[in-house]
């Protein structure tokens, strides 16, 4: 007989930290985890619901549960000289901020601060709009201006051809459309600190979610004027904000010198990677990096002139760029190996 005896704290601590990624069957999981009874589990998911920790919806086995909203406050903001990051985050954010480790409120800090310092500087808008939602997990922040949005900025100011390839040069990182004032880290290290990071802008919305292996964007129904940003980091976090930046920007040089780039936001409206044009949009301000990551998860194959373009074509003409691929499949390995044979 199974032992149903498990510390109660330990079995709903479980469930708060896994609910996110078993809506539908967190029962099974936990009870499979600790080797006691979906009955016993049951009374656990019963307790968080009664203390509004927990929503439940469906019947009987059909049941989902999501992590309850335990507070949030609103805040609008009229864009002017004297808004300011720093204040905003001191008067209106820290206060609210009770129940977090120092890692988490590190995290929080970078990430707000550089969010709401780009609606400031490049939204061109006239409000923000801030949100700040916690629950037993994660705090999540919202910002909101009514400006032009990013991706449509980015896509003039490299003249793309759609914002889609506006999200791909946005993942890259040293991008920004006002190089005097920023360094175009902002977006790139926090999308990497955070657990969960959105930014939404027109139709299209980009999400890089920690833990994943790769990125990914979606095309939106309803246009977003201006941009949106969320991010959601764990309370009991645990991350330590100079290790991501030492890994990007190693102390011997400490210049942001390498990216990794996920592939798999270009094949998004092709059938597969085959042309060198497709390469060439992988390729765009690369040179700016010493070491750049291609992320070729998720990626079952390519062409010869695709591969022919990034691993013989620029790595013969740019011996300064190490491009080095990561999580290839066999396919795609050999493709790589017959061009650089060539």
């Amino acid at each position: 007989m199974k032992n149903t005896k498990k510390p109660e704290h330990k079995v709903r601590k479980f469930i708060i930290n896994n609910v996110d990624d078993h809506r539908s069957d967190i029962a099974s999981f936990t009870a499979t985890h600790f080797s006691i009874t979906r009955q016993a589990v049951n009374l656990h998911l019963k307790n968080l619901v009664n203390r509004k920790i927990l929503t439940e919806s469906g019947e009987t086995r059909n049941k989902e549960y999501i992590l309850k909203p335990l507070r949030s406050w609103h805040f609008d903001y009229i864009i002017s000289d004297e808004l300011k990051e720093d204040i905003i985050w001191a008067k209106d954010v820290l206060p609210n901020m009770n129940d977090c480790s120092n890692s988490a409120l590190d995290v929080l800090h970078h990430a707000f601060t550089e969010m709401f310092n780009n609606a400031l500087d490049h939204a061109k808008g006239k409000n923000i709009y801030l949100k700040i939602v916690e629950n037993a997990k994660f705090y999540q922040i919202n910002i909101r201006d009514n400006g032009i949005g990013i991706f449509k900025k980015i896509k003039q100011k490299l003249r793309l051809s759609n914002e889609n390839h506006a999200v791909f040069e946005l993942t890259k990182g040293k991008l920004t459309t006002a190089p005097k004032q920023h360094s175009g880290e902002g977006i790139f290290f926090t999308s990497r600190m955070v657990n969960l990071f959105t930014i939404v802008s027109g139709k299209v919305g980009f999400t890089h979610s920690y833990g994943e292996k790769f990125d990914w964007f979606r095309e939106i129904k309803n246009e977003i004027k201006g941009t949106y940003v969320s991010f959601k980091v764990n309370k009991n976090s645990r991350k330590n904000t100079r290790d991501l930046f030492l890994k990007y920007a190693p102390p011997d040089d400490h210049s942001f010198n390498k990216t990794v780039i996920p592939i798999n936001l270009v094949e998004y409206d092709e059938i597969s990677l085959v042309s060198r044009s497709q390469a060439k949009r992988v390729l765009k301000r690369i040179d700016d990096f010493k070491i750049v990551a291609l992320d070729f998860n998720k990626i079952k194959y390519i062409g010869q002139g695709f591969a022919d373009e990034i691993f013989r074509v620029f790595v013969n003409s740019h011996p300064q760029v190490d491009i080095v691929p990561i999580n290839t499949c066999k396919k795609v390995r050999e493709m790589i190996a017959h061009v650089e044979g060539r």
